[in-house]
């Protein structure tokens, strides 16, 4: 998963930064990749190759799509949806059918599918293998993930616009008793975003670590160890329950009244 997290840092898509790695059965990492979008020859658009990717146009045509279509819809209802009111009425309807989670029209790759094309340009195999990805992944991508016989899927973030599990019902699924579909699991394991500081010997936060002195391996005890990581005084649950408590007193009069 750090490897899928280290490669969402090229992408230069307006919407969202997303990475995936591809791992085969013996745990090689075969591919990366992250959502751009597609240049001659293969592979994606980096920053060298200016002006083509839509930070450099400054657009997504995916939102210029939609908001085209939009407008044609509106002018095709009659004059009596010009009124602001009655454009943000329609607006607000569109957004509720999910018009607006429409995703045909992106230039960009997704990182699934560019770390499987990966695989295929370089002539590696994606059956059985695994798919390490930083966002759960959209339908498009999934019917693709089936199609190229991925073992498992690991994912960290939600995405509500994603159907896959809609669409894809007879292939995949979000638990492990099913064996015939493909699993789309929550990742368990180190934060991507901690991982230099735990294990990295100088790089990150973490304190630096000596493994060897005179050449020979320093024996960890418990009694000396320290924290790689410096701790907060109250964890991150005890602070959520006191900004919760704190805005229940800001609110409680409210609700009285």
């Amino acid at each position: 998963m750090y490897a899928a997290y280290a490669a969402s840092f090229s992408s230069g898509d307006l919407s969202r930064q997303v990475g995936c790695s591809v791992v085969s059965e013996n745990g090689d990492l075969l591919s990366t990749g992250w959502n751009d979008v597609p240049k001659f020859g293969g592979g994606l658009y980096g920053p060298e190759d200016k002006p083509y990717r839509d930070m450099d146009l400054e657009e997504d045509s995916n939102d210029r799509a939609k908001a085209e279509m939009a407008e044609k819809i509106r002018v095709g209802l009659g004059k009596e949806w010009e009124s602001d009111g009655k454009r943000e009425a329609l607006t607000e309807l569109l957004r509720k059918a999910r018009f607006f989670d429409i995703t045909e029209f992106q230039r960009a790759v997704h990182a699934e599918m560019e770390a499987i094309l990966a695989c295929a340009r370089n002539g590696r195999s994606t059956r059985n293998a695994a798919l390490y990805v930083t966002t759960f992944p959209c339908h498009n991508c999934t019917k693709h993930i089936i199609d190229a016989g991925f073992k498992e899927v690991f994912y960290i973030e939600p995405y509500a616009k994603s159907k896959a599990l809609t669409l894809h019902c007879d292939a995949v699924t979000t638990g492990t008793e099913e064996r015939e579909k493909i699993p789309f699991l929550a990742f368990i394991g180190i934060g991507p975003r901690r991982y230099l500081d735990l294990f990295s010997l100088s790089l990150g936060t973490g304190y630096k670590i000596e493994r060897k002195m005179d050449g020979k391996k320093i024996q960890w005890k418990r009694s000396t160890a320290v924290p790689r990581l410096q701790m907060q005084p109250i964890s991150y649950l005890d602070r959520e329950e006191l900004a919760l408590n704190s805005l229940n007193k800001l609110i409680s009069p409210k609700r009285i009244q």
